[in-house]
């Protein structure tokens, strides 16, 4: 390609590439917009009810912990009952990936992505750990 092929390229691919990102802004705009400023949790009839999912769907808390998942107890059988090692196992197999805005996986989900953010590693760890009181 010459370089006059890729200048002509070039100028016709910005105009392109720029609506595009604008496109992106304005529904993450939007998306920001919608959800309620500042309410993410919440108490009521004894749940801490969250928002960190998608907009408008609310979890009990509790929901994410969950050592009867069958990949945490698949885990915890070959790790398990050492704490440290539970741990460990988490902080070897989970790296870290910083999410936009809030999204809390399910343990199953990290496990089965390698990756996630503080949140997720320590649901993941309070599911394999609350295996020591069931």
């Amino acid at each position: 390609m010459i370089e006059e092929e890729w200048n002509r390229l070039f100028d016709r691919a910005v105009p392109l590439l720029g609506a595009g990102l604008g496109a992106v802004s304005l529904v993450i705009g939007l998306m920001t917009l919608t959800r309620p400023l500042g309410k993410r949790i919440y108490y009521q009839d004894g749940q801490y009810l969250v928002s960190v999912r998608f907009p408008g769907q609310w979890h009990d808390l509790r929901e994410f912990i969950q050592p009867n998942n069958p990949d945490v107890m698949a885990i915890y059988s070959q790790v398990g009952p050492d704490a440290w090692q539970l741990l460990d196992f988490v902080c070897r197999h989970v790296s870290y990936k910083s999410d936009v805005g809030e999204h809390w996986q399910f343990p199953s989900e990290t496990l089965a992505r390698g990756q996630g953010d503080c949140e997720d590693s320590a649901l993941l760890t309070c599911s394999l750990l609350k295996n020591f009181n069931d």
